[in-house]
C-alpha cells in the first residue's frame, strides 16, 4: 500500500528524472518513481512497532467504533448509578486560573 507522503515523494523524484532526461514530466515517469519507492512502514517498521507498544495501554485508538456493544455498555456504565455526576456535583476550574498551591 502505498501512502500520500510516498506519492508525494513519488512525484518530487519523477520531476528530477523527467528534468535530469531533458524531458516533460510524464505519467511514465510517476510509475517508475513508485515502483523504486519503499513505503515508510517498512523502512519505518522498528521505530513505528515501538511507538505502537509504548502507546498500549497509555492512548486511546483515533478508530473506535462508537457502535460496538462494549462501548455502549462502558458508556451507559459510567453515566448511571449513584456514582455518575451531573454539572452541579462538579466544580468547574480553568486550569491555567486554578494551580495547587499558587491561587
Amino acid at each position: 500500500m502505498t501512502g500520500f507522503a510516498e506519492i508525494e515523494e513519488a512525484v518530487i523524484s519523477a520531476l528530477y528524472d523527467a528534468f535530469a532526461s531533458g524531458e516533460d514530466l510524464s505519467t511514465e515517469h510517476v510509475f517508475s518513481a513508485l515502483a523504486d519507492t519503499v513505503p515508510l512502514a517498512r523502512t519505518m517498521d522498528e521505530q513505528i512497532n515501538g511507538l505502537r507498544r509504548w502507546a498500549e495501554g497509555r492512548a486511546r485508538h483515533a478508530s473506535v467504533n462508537r457502535g460496538r456493544k462494549e462501548h455502549r455498555d462502558l458508556n451507559a456504565a459510567q453515566h448511571s448509578g449513584p456514582a455518575a455526576q451531573t454539572s452541579s456535583d462538579v466544580e468547574h476550574v480553568h486550569p491555567k486560573t486554578h494551580v495547587e498551591g499558587i491561587c
